[in-house]
């Protein structure tokens, strides 16, 4: 049954370490995007609310920002983190080299995700699709 529900003890520290660390990335990205990010929501308070701990099949969850005695976790923490310290836009010379025509959403998956770009172009060099000389 842990395989199932392997955390039915309640959810162990470096799990929320890593929940947290997940939390502030987002939260600084939707900072980084808030003028087209208008609103952000949550599908309920506390973990012991959360629609996943019936989904896809009855089992104890940990999505959200509070336990399920409504204390917060430090998922919480890293979040107001985000919303309370002032954060300059990463500047384009560290989000790395864009194909003309790059998306906003595309510029954010990669700050959420640096290795993708790489991917990315191997995959396109492979099908005959790199990048044109300029």
């Amino acid at each position: 049954m842990t395989k199932i529900d392997p955390h039915v003890d309640g959810c162990p520290p470096e799990v929320l370490a890593r929940q947290a660390e997940q939390y502030g990335r987002l939260f600084r990205l939707f900072r980084q995007y808030d003028d087209v990010i208008l609103r952000l929501s949550f599908w309920n308070l506390h973990d012991g609310q959360s629609w996943l701990n019936k989904f896809p099949w009855a089992r104890v969850n940990h999505p959200l920002l509070f336990d399920r005695q409504g204390k917060p976790k430090p998922a919480f923490t890293a979040v107001l983190k985000e919303l309370t310290v002032p954060r300059p836009p990463v500047p384009a010379s560290e989000a790395g080299p864009l194909r003309p025509g790059a998306s906003r959403r595309e510029v954010a998956l990669r700050q959420l995700d640096p290795k993708r770009d790489a991917e990315e172009q191997v995959e396109r060099e492979v099908h005959g699709q790199g990048q044109a000389e300029v």
